[in-house]
């Protein structure tokens, strides 16, 4: 995949992980979310697969993490710390 995608992709995820998205009903808003911590975890190890990839991360990387960091701040402490601990790896 090559271009503007990567960039779009990273906007989603992050998009998620906010506040605003995180206040719609746990139905709607759990599948999203760890499908989008799946997501980001395969992303960040595929960060170097082209240049427009690793160009979209870099441009987005602290937005993501801050956005993660958002995320775990909505999560019950001993639920936000194995999700963090399964993204570092």
């Amino acid at each position: 995949m090559y271009g503007s995608h990567w960039l779009s992709i990273l906007d989603f995820c992050v998009q998620v992980c906010s506040e605003k998205f995180q206040k719609l009903p746990l139905d709607e808003r759990l599948p999203a979310t760890q499908a989008t911590l799946k997501l980001l975890t395969v992303l960040r190890s595929s960060r170097g697969a082209n240049d427009d990839a690793q160009e979209a991360w870099q441009s987005s990387e602290e937005r993501v993490y801050q956005g993660l960091i958002g995320l775990l701040k909505m999560v019950p402490c001993e639920f936000g710390l194995p999700i963090l601990l399964r993204f570092d790896n």
